[in-house]
């Protein structure tokens, strides 16, 4: 009812794991954005990130790939092969993102939470890596 999801513990702890809407579903997982952010938030060269879902080729379904989408803190050319793999390495296989992208800033809510709903409208653009086919 609130739009969280989580899971109770054995003693009764309530863990929140992230907002229902911004689960994404890939391969019949569900994949946690906030932990994707937090595995890309370690990468030195990352100020900001957002995590995704988004549809690919027509599929309107339930299922989704993972795109990630970077504000750099650096104005240095990165490598986003090389960032994914260290991000990568904190991450389960089924949360590797398949496409990242850089931008220059986040559309944000007044009370500075990243837009994520016009970033998924965005979808896939021609500056958009996709991991899978390097």
């Amino acid at each position: 009812h609130t739009g969280d999801a989580g899971f109770e513990r054995s003693n009764g702890e309530i863990v929140f794991v992230d907002r229902i809407k911004d689960c994404i579903r890939r391969r019949g997982e569900n994949i946690s954005s906030y932990e994707v952010e937090q595995a890309f938030l370690k990468c030195e060269s990352v100020a900001e990130v957002a995590a995704y879902g988004v549809t690919v080729g027509g599929n309107l379904g339930m299922e989704e790939e993972v795109m990630v989408s970077l504000m750099l803190s650096t104005n240095e050319a990165v490598d986003l092969l090389k960032i994914n793999r260290e991000a990568a390495i904190n991450l389960p296989e089924y949360a590797i993102p398949r496409y990242l992208r850089i931008v220059d800033n986040f559309p944000k809510t007044m009370t500075g939470k990243v837009k994520k709903t016009e970033l998924r409208k965005e979808g896939i653009t021609s500056d958009t890596l996709d991991y899978f086919n390097g």
